[in-house]
Formats: structure tokens, sequence, C-alpha cells
């Protein structure tokens, strides 16, 4: 399988926002409260979460570019690795790089790999609208209104094949399609980047 991206797409200049780093921070902090004795990323992209893991976690992580030093060169198709050996698989904005109609097969792959959970992010086009208030002596307010582009039909740009919020991806239909591979625990778009959804998936 080719790579889609280049090496340097994932230079901090041009890759990295203040977005995409909130994204990082809802990874790390899902996975400290796991506190997995071994962990598995699916894309190594910036190489970012490796270096923010706390001790004790056997970290391993495999991707399709050779420049983007991996542990191992492999895709999510086939993961070369025994059955339940890894904890927690971690895959963030990857399974979109793939076919609608292989979706299914790619979370029965990473179901195989997981001895217990799964937390995946997957892009979810939508419009924002975001309303924060604070006022003296009490707590911060924070409203978020989610539209998503329902309207709009995704057309492959090169990397994403398909998109959540977009038309034939509702949220709902994703949701269904997680839930035979997985219970899925909890479900969360952050506010400061509603682009990135969050699914905590348990093995069943």
């Amino acid at each position: 399988m080719k790579a889609q991206v280049e090496k340097s797409h994932y230079n901090f200049e041009s890759y990295i926002d203040k977005g995409r780093f909130a994204s990082y921070y809802y990874q790390l902090k899902y996975i400290r409260e796991i506190n997995p004795a071994s962990f598995l990323e699916i894309g190594t992209g910036t190489g970012i979460l490796k270096k923010l893991l706390p001790e004790g976690i056997e970290y391993f992580n495999i991707d399709i570019t050779k420049e983007l030093n991996p542990d191992v060169i492999a895709t999510v198709e086939r993961l070369p690795f025994k059955d339940e050996a890894f904890k927690l698989i971690g895959c963030f904005q990857v399974l979109e790089h793939l076919p609608f109609d292989k979706f299914p097969a790619l979370l029965d792959e990473i179901k195989r790999v997981s001895s217990k959970y799964a937390l995946i992010s997957l892009p979810y086009a939508n419009h924002k609208f975001r309303l924060e208030i604070t006022l003296p002596k009490s707590r911060r307010m924070d409203l978020k209104i989610i539209i998503p582009m329902f309207y709009k039909k995704h057309k492959f740009d090169g990397q994403h094949y398909w998109e959540i919020g977009k038309k034939d991806y509702p949220l709902k239909k994703i949701t269904a399609i997680l839930g035979r591979a997985f219970k899925v625990i909890s479900i969360f778009t952050p506010a400061e980047n509603t682009y990135h959804t969050f699914f905590l998936l348990e093995k069943i």
C-alpha cells in the first residue's frame, strides 16, 4: 500500500495548530486513564504521543511510511501481531484514509490484536458554534453546538475517502458499525477541535 502523504506533511509549522494539539491532549488523557501495560499506535504521525506517554507503558507503533521511522512498517489492513497482543490499540485519524467498504474489516483486525480496548478518532465534518462565558465567582460555561455537513457529498481529496457528518456517513451509522465489533463506551468531540471525534471502545 502506497503512503498518501510525505514525511514533510507532518512539519510542526504547517501541521500542528492549537486544535490538533488539543487532540493530542485528549489522546493522552484517555491513555492515562486506561493506563494499559501495552499500547499499539497505528500511524505514527508526528511522533508526539510517544514522547508524552507516561513511563511503564510498553509502546509500539506501525506505519506504512518508512521515513517516519515506525517500529514496524505495516498497514492496519494486516497487523503483524498475534491475537490480543496489546491492552490498548490507538488509531487516530487513520481509517478514513482507506475506502469505507473496508471499515468493518479494519475494525475486526484492530479487535483481533486488542486484549481489551481500542481508542479511535475519525474526522467529523461539521459547522460549530461555541459560546464561552466566564462570570465572577462562578464556573465557566461553555456551550457547543455542532451541525454535521449532512448536505455535502464527500469526494476523495487524495487522502480521505470519507468523513463522518457528510452525506452517507452520519454519526449514527458509524457508531452502529463500531458497535458490531466493540462495545462503544463513549463518544467525545472536543470543543477545541470538533473535526476530531473520539470513540472509546471495549472488546466484546
